[in-house]
């Protein structure tokens, strides 16, 4: 199905980013709509992110969780327990994930393997976060790795013991579940 309309306009929604600290810790900030994000400063990789100083932290409400990642977003129905993924490739391209509604982590790479694994840029910030996660009570986020098809690699990426496999991943042609 091509959906034309973007993202942003559909219902209540929440947008979640990273948060990287001084102290090399990672929070996800809400932002609350389309200007929240323009506002943000371009980092190091010309990515828009929140700067050390924000001060405003997660929260959860709404009917729609809208997960962005350069090209694509996945979109969480928080009411009817529907899952979709949409790649902005000029038109949107709208896919039905068909999972059971468990609140999904859209994790970041620089490769994932058909194993799961994913390789990230060394600094653990993503498995120190779900393990705080986990460690506070809550139970294990699905962790969805969304990904480029020349990022998922048929041979085995290194990993350590510490490393959270991956539920699934994504990439524009295909879907990899665990």
């Amino acid at each position: 199905m091509v959906n034309t309309q973007h993202p942003s306009s559909i219902g209540n929604k929440s947008l979640f980013v990273p948060k990287i600290s001084r102290k090399g810790g990672m929070e996800l900030l809400k932002l609350e709509n389309q200007a929240d994000l323009n506002s943000l400063p371009l980092g190091n990789w010309g990515i828009r992110e929140p700067s050390y100083e924000s001060a405003e932290g997660p929260r959860l409400n709404g009917q729609f969780e809208i997960f962005r990642f350069y090209f694509s977003y996945l979109i969480v129905d928080n009411k009817s327990n529907g899952c979709w993924l949409g790649f902005n490739t000029g038109s949107w391209y709208v896919r039905d994930l068909n999972f059971p509604f468990v609140s999904p982590t859209v994790i970041t790479g620089v490769a994932f393997d058909r194993s799961m694994s994913r390789l990230g840029h060394g600094k653990g910030y993503y498995d120190r976060y779900i393990e705080r996660y986990i460690a506070d009570g809550k139970p294990r986020p699905l962790l969805v790795a969304l990904g480029l098809r020349d990022q998922l690699l048929s041979q085995a990426i290194p990993v350590e013991e510490h490393d959270f496999k991956m539920d699934m991943i994504i990439t524009p042609d295909e879907v990899t579940r665990r």
